[in-house]
Parts: C-alpha cells; structure tokens; sequence
C-alpha cells in the first residue's frame, strides 16, 4: 500500500473529527515518496504520523482501533510514542512535542510542542518534511527540507555540533542517508561530524553494530571504510568493521 491510499484510508476515519488538520505523515515516509514516483505501489516500512494534540497519539490510536480495528502493538507514553498495526500496515504515532536533553543522556524529556516545535527537534531537514494526512499537502517548516531533498544534500537541523552531541547515533545516521542516497553534506553539518567524533564513545555495542549493519546495505567495505577516514572516526569504530 502507498502513502496515497494510506491516505485514502485514515482520512474516512479522520475527516469531521479533531483529528482533521492536525495529522501529518512525518520524516522518512515523506522523503521517501517525495523522492520516487508517488505511484509507487509500496511505501516506507516506517510510517510515522504526528498528531499535533496533547496525547494526540494515544487518543488517534483509540479512534482507528474503534474505525479500523486496529490494534496497538507497544505503547512509551512518556515520549507519546505508540505503534499501531492497521490492515497490515504499522503506524508509528507520535504526539506533537519538545524535547530538553540532558548531557550525556541521549534519552530526552518530552512534553507537549506545536507542530513547529516538533519539526525543528528533528535530525536532519530531508527527514523534517510533513504531509496532511487528509489533503496530501507537503509543509516544509524547517525551510529547507524540499530544497535539500532536490539539491541531495544531508543538512541538520539547527546547529549541527549541538544535534550531534544531543544523541551521537545522529552521526551514524548522517553517514547511512548520505550513502542510502548518495547525497552529500552540507559544509557545517560534515565539519560538526568530524569534531564530534569523540561522541561516538556514548552509543552501545549493539547500537554501533546496528547501524553499520544498515549502512552495509548501502555501501561496499571499501567505500565506507574511506569515509569513515576522511572524518577521523577510524579509531572510534575499528572493532565494528
């Protein structure tokens, strides 16, 4: 099922109710069916939707298993994240929020944001793209998502130092999409990668050999491997290699 007749689905169930307008597919759906043909018969496997409500996700997930007979697979209130499978599909619903982080957790505290506060708390501006869920209407709130989407490029949101040392996992990230996608760096975001190559050190073992799992997917041992020299991230992750 494509992100269109997702659409076609939830808004039958959305429409006339509170939900309306207040309901986006978020981050890697959005890139994803902005980046191919929007006919595509599948879509991402990760389907994120938030819902700018206080509790929003819990109180769309109620609604669809009473419409839709759906049903909630794992529910983490305290970062009003819960997962919904509906027909098949998995739903991420997330509440709109703000996040405060606190050195050298990587685990944020959450509370309640507008929908501009949720976009700008996010790691990169290709994954900070909205989509109405009802009208299929695309908001770029941080600015520069759909530029950065058409010029292939990896940008952070915000200072780039400051998202990195946040949660260092964005590190490996950056290197996954740039490589996914074949897209290159944006200057200040590359720079920050490479003079935060000691906040690798907080991610576990099984995070670490995660993502260089996925980024094996998309790279050769050798073209990795030259990347992960030129930022100086050699020594941080020989053991993972």
């Amino acid at each position: 099922m494509n992100l269109l007749c997702l659409s076609e689905l939830l808004k039958k169930c959305i429409i006339g109710t509170k939900f309306e307008a207040k309901t986006h597919f978020a981050g890697g759906c959005v890139r994803d069916y902005l980046l191919r043909d929007a006919s595509s018969e599948q879509t991402s496997a990760d389907i994120d939707i938030c819902i700018e409500l206080n509790n929003g996700s819990m109180l769309l997930a109620e609604h669809l298993e009473h419409k839709l007979n759906a049903v909630t697979l794992s529910s983490y209130p305290e970062f009003g994240t819960l997962k919904l499978s509906v027909q098949g599909i998995t739903l991420e619903l997330v509440s709109t929020r703000r996040e405060v982080y606190s050195y050298p957790s990587r685990y944020p505290k959450v509370s309640y944001g507008t929908l501009l506060q949720d976009t700008m708390r996010r790691d990169f501006s290709i994954n900070a793209l909205l989509m109405d869920v009802c009208s299929m209407k695309v908001l770029d709130l941080c600015g520069f998502g759909i530029q950065d989407l058409e010029q292939r490029t990896i940008r952070c949101i915000g200072k780039p130092a400051k998202r990195f040392r946040e949660d260092p996992l964005r590190l490996l990230r950056a290197l996954r999409f740039a490589l996914r996608f074949r897209f290159a760096y944006e200057d200040a975001t590359w720079l920050a990668m490479k003079q935060c190559t000691n906040e690798l050190s907080r991610l576990s073992d099984r995070l670490v050999n995660s993502e260089i799992s996925k980024i094996q997917h998309f790279s050769s041992r050798d073209e990795l491997t030259k990347v992960i020299d030129q930022l100086g991230w050699g020594e941080s992750l020989s053991g993972f290699l």
